[in-house]
């Protein structure tokens, strides 16, 4: 199958599902509820054409947050979307029990934040991972002030430093002729 044709399709459905949504919620202020279902709703999907419009979707809705409602919602990362104490607690005693690459696994995967997974999804969005970067870029600010917030900070740093690495990286000389955009 032609994955460039794929790739259009994909994007041409995200597009027109966005445009619908603004033509019909342009008027109406979001709040980080909305945004805490709309992700929700991401992580229960399972198929790649409605995870993108889902995820285009989510972070149109963080575009309009106030700083506020941002806030409020980061607040709601934590809270919503961090790992479950009871299948850690559960991975972590059947690791006692046999010190298997298997069980070293399943405590691995128990230990990771709903988070990760849900910033993993949103990057399916077209340009999204440029609107994580800003996500991350409004965290930092609130950070200072709100440093409990800060395992959300560790997640996208992980996330970021596993996305960009030395192999992602091109080199190129730069002089007075080189495009501003690259």
């Amino acid at each position: 199958m032609n994955m460039l044709f794929l790739q259009e399709l994909f994007n041409n459905i995200t597009q027109r599902d966005a445009l619908l949504r603004r033509r019909q919620h342009e008027t109406s202020t979001p709040d980080h509820g909305q945004l805490v279902k709309a992700c929700q709703k991401l992580l229960e999907s399972d198929g790649e054409a409605s995870s993108i419009a889902l995820a285009s979707r989510a972070l149109a809705i963080y575009q309009r947050l106030s700083a506020a409602e941002k806030s409020h919602f980061f607040a709601r990362l934590m809270a919503d979307f961090a790992a479950e104490p009871g299948p850690i607690d559960a991975a972590y005693l059947a690791y006692q029990e046999v010190r298997d690459n298997q069980s070293l696994q399943r405590l691995f995967e128990a230990c990771e934040p709903r988070r990760q997974e849900l910033f993993r999804r949103l990057n399916l969005a077209s340009d999204g991972t440029y609107e994580l970067v800003k996500m991350r870029e409004d965290l930092l600010a609130l950070l200072r002030e709100q440093p409990e917030l800060a395992a959300i900070d560790d997640d996208f740093a992980h996330l970021f430093g596993s996305w960009f690495n030395r192999g992602f990286l091109m080199l190129k000389r730069i002089d007075w002729n080189t495009p501003r955009r690259f």
